[in-house]
Parts: C-alpha cells; structure tokens; sequence
C-alpha cells in the first residue's frame, strides 16, 4: 500500500509540475530536495518569468520580489491573515485549517498588540 501511496504522490506533483510549466513558463516545488539544496536559481527563474507566481500545488501564491512581498505584507485589509479569512477559504484545502487559533493568524490591531507582548522574547540577547 505504501508503494501506491507514493507512486500516486509523485504522479500528482508530477501533474501540478507541468501544469505550472504550461501556464506560467517555471513549475515551482517547495518539496523538491534540489530546491532545498540551492534554492536561488529557481528564485531568480521565477523572478525572471513569473515573479507573482500562482502555484496550484500549494494552493496559493509564490512571490518573489521584495516590494510585492512588502506591499502583500503591509495591506491587510485586502491580503488578510486573520481567521475570518481563514473560514472564507475551502477550508479542506487550507494548510491550517485544523490548527488552534494562533497570532500569526491575526491583523492589526490584534496581532501589533500580541506581538507587542512577546517580542522582547525575541531579541537576539534572549535568544543567545
């Protein structure tokens, strides 16, 4: 049965690879160990080819230049983290959807304020 599994779960990647490709002109995937490896020519491809690049087999949006990154992260109000968005989605495709609530899934005024909390937990004296 293993065998099935893994043999259907190559062909499935497989399938989102070159329907990437056909689409966008570069297939991007996170779980391939060359990318894990060096990941910075695939970076620089899609930057290249497709820098707001959608990704079918992670269900989402692989971005690659920092101000598109920076605008993404600074407009909430339209790319929301919060779990109101969270419900919005089909949640049986969600990579979260089953986690407990957490302040990575908050906006402001919420998450500044959480954030706000633990961040001197996080400074490179308490950390070392």
């Amino acid at each position: 049965m293993a065998i099935i599994h893994k043999l259907v779960r190559t062909v499935v990647i497989q399938y989102f690879q070159v329907r990437e490709r056909l689409s966008s002109g570069v297939a991007y995937n996170p779980l391939s160990s060359s990318l894990h490896a060096n990941p910075y020519p695939k970076y620089r491809q899609l930057r290249e080819k497709d820098p707001v690049h959608r990704s079918p087999m992670l269900g989402g949006w692989v971005l690659t230049r920092y101000d598109d990154i920076d605008s993404v992260l600074r407009d909430w109000k339209r790319f929301s983290s919060g779990d109101d968005s969270r419900r919005r989605r089909n949640q049986d495709n969600h990579p979260f959807a089953n986690e407990p609530p957490s302040m990575l899934f908050t906006d402001p005024p919420d998450h500044t304020r959480l954030r706000g909390l633990v961040s001197k937990a996080f400074t490179p004296r308490s950390i070392c």
